[in-house]
This record gives C-alpha cells, sequence and structure tokens, in this order.
C-alpha cells in the first residue's frame, strides 16, 4: 500500500513539473517574439548589416558617400568686404539700395550714423555699415557695379567649401530617417509595456536629431545660395586716389601728393584756428602793449630822475 501511494505521489510531482515546464517555455517564446522583432521590421538593407544605424561613425558615413559613385554639387559660402567713400552720402546709398534690389538681393541689416568724422581726406559728416545679402551666383557682377558708383578704397573675398560637412548631414539624416521608420513600426507592433517606453524615448531622441539637421541644412542652403557683403561706407571732401600699381613711380607721386595735402590741410587748419582765437589775441595784444608801455615809461622816468640828480650835484658844487 505504501508503496502504490509513493508511486503515485511521484507521478503527481512529475505532472505539475511538466506543467511548469510548458508555461515557461510559451512565455519565453513570447519574449522571444519581442525581442526579434526589430530585426523582422528592419530593411533587407539594414539587416545585412552588423551594426546598428544609429551608431555610425562620420568616417563610416564619409566612405560611404565616396563608394556610392554619386556626382555631389559642391557648396561653396563666399563673403566679401569693402571698404568705400563717397562725397555724395544720400545718393550713393540710394543706388547701393537700388543695385542690390536688382540683382535679387536685400538689406540684411543697416546701421547710418551722423557726426564729424576725421577721415584721411578731411571732415565727413555720414558713415554707414551695411550687411548685404547677394545671390551667390551674381556676386561678381554686384562688386563690379559697387565700383562705378562709390570709391572702393579696398576689398577682400573669400570662399569656403562646406561640401563635406553638408553631406555628413544629409547621411546622418537619411540614417535617422530610417531609424525613425524602424523605432515607429516596433512601436505599433510592440506588446510589452516596458518595451513600448524604450523604443519611445529613443524614438523622440531621433526626432529631436532628424529637426536639427534638418535646420542646419536649412542655414547652409541660404548661405550657399546668397553671399554675404560686409560694406563700410564714409562720407569724405576729397576721395582717396588709389594707385594703379606699387612700383617706384606710383609711391613717389602717392607721396607728393600726400605730403602737398598735408601741407595745405595744415594751413586751412592754422587759419581756421587763427580766426576763432583772433579776439583772443587781439587781447592778449592789448595787453601786451600796454605792460611794455608801463615799462618803457617806468624806465624813462627813472633815467629823468637820475638826470635831475645829476644836475642838482653840479650846481651845488
Amino acid at each position: 500500500m505504501k508503496k502504490r501511494m509513493r508511486t503515485g505521489f511521484a507521478f503527481l510531482t512529475a505532472l505539475v513539473l511538466c506543467l511548469t515546464l510548458l508555461c515557461s517555455c510559451a512565455k519565453s517564446n513570447d519574449a522571444a517574439e519581442d525581442l526579434k522583432l526589430p530585426t523582422e521590421t528592419m530593411s533587407a538593407e539594414q539587416a545585412s548589416g552588423s551594426a546598428n544605424p544609429s551608431l555610425m561613425n562620420k568616417d563610416e558615413i564619409g566612405s560611404s558617400l565616396q563608394d556610392g559613385g554619386e556626382a555631389y554639387e559642391t557648396k561653396i559660402i563666399r563673403t566679401a568686404k569693402l571698404y568705400a567713400e563717397t562725397k555724395e552720402f544720400d545718393r550713393a546709398m540710394g543706388q547701393i539700395e537700388e543695385n542690390v534690389a536688382s540683382l535679387g538681393g536685400y538689406v540684411e541689416s543697416s546701421d547710418v550714423s551722423e557726426g564729424n568724422y576725421n577721415t584721411r581726406n578731411g571732415q565727413g559728416t555720414h558713415r554707414a555699415t551695411l550687411s548685404l545679402r547677394i545671390p551667390a551666383d551674381r556676386l561678381d557682377e554686384f562688386l563690379s557695379v559697387t565700383g562705378t558708383l562709390v570709391n572702393v578704397t579696398s576689398s577682400s573675398t573669400t570662399a569656403s567649401d562646406i561640401s563635406g560637412e553638408y553631406y555628413d548631414i544629409e547621411a546622418r539624416l537619411s540614417v535617422l530617417e530610417t531609424e525613425r521608420q524602424v523605432l515607429e513600426k516596433m512601436l505599433s507592433q510592440s506588446t510589452s509595456v516596458s518595451n513600448m517606453i524604450t523604443v519611445e524615448e529613443r524614438l523622440y531622441e531621433v526626432i529631436y536629431e532628424i529637426e536639427s539637421y534638418r535646420t542646419m541644412l536649412k542655414v547652409y542652403d541660404k548661405k550657399v545660395a546668397y553671399s554675404t557683403v560686409t560694406m563700410e561706407l564714409c562720407e569724405v571732401l576729397d576721395l582717396t586716389v588709389v594707385p594703379a600699381g606699387n612700383g617706384f613711380g606710383e609711391r613717389f607721386k602717392k607721396a607728393v601728393s600726400e605730403s602737398w595735402d598735408s601741407f595745405v590741410e595744415f594751413w586751412k587748419d592754422a587759419a581756421i584756428w587763427f580766426v576763432y582765437a583772433f579776439p583772443t589775441l587781439i587781447v592778449l595784444a592789448l595787453l601786451g602793449g600796454a605792460c611794455v608801455t608801463l615799462i618803457l615809461w617806468g624806465k624813462k622816468r627813472r633815467k629823468a630822475k637820475k638826470q635831475e640828480k645829476a644836475a642838482g650835484k653840479e650846481k651845488t658844487e
């Protein structure tokens, strides 16, 4: 009897263990399906690669661009700086603004100030600092026309190639867009709450990165399409003569011209100073004349007293 009871108890224990194993296997299969979902939802291109697309570094993205064999447009940002003079400030400002508008550009900022400025060629009353945006393909035309409107004393242009940075951002953006699609599909098919929370957090990060990269591309596109011209315009009495060359003859002519201009300006300033100081000089001259007169009168009186004393002594003798 006892032997039969032991056999039945062992059978029941084995049956319970089998049921427990079957339940655990079913749960593990459900978890495995959730874990396999990212691989199943990945595109064929991503499934063939061993690395996570979101973890590709800059070198891998650059090499993928080069291996693609596609021709990409060069992205160049051009800028220019101008220093110019004019005798007719208002007219020059109007012509510059018309020139910018006719070329399809616009004035980004304008700072105009009034006052007396000591310029190289006399006193000026106006000065402007302009930031202009000109279509990149018409920048040379703008510079050429501006040279006929005002006296450009110096100018410089720069060109920066941003092709590498630009297409690197595009590649990263493409990878992030693919990752976003994968995450969205994972989120729609996921049955685990913890898995859904993890996928949502990563999805929000990817969306933020995508918007940041799109903004950067818009900024680059604008800088490439429109060149930036920084221009400083001063009003002067006489325009600066820009020499055609740097030879000895040109340098000698420039030295003679500048020395003569300085000589003339000195005497002009001296004449103006004399006019301002004329009343003071008259007062000083009168005071000086009075002092000299008193001194001479005092000397003359002392001399007369000495002569009188000498004559008195002669009479007494």
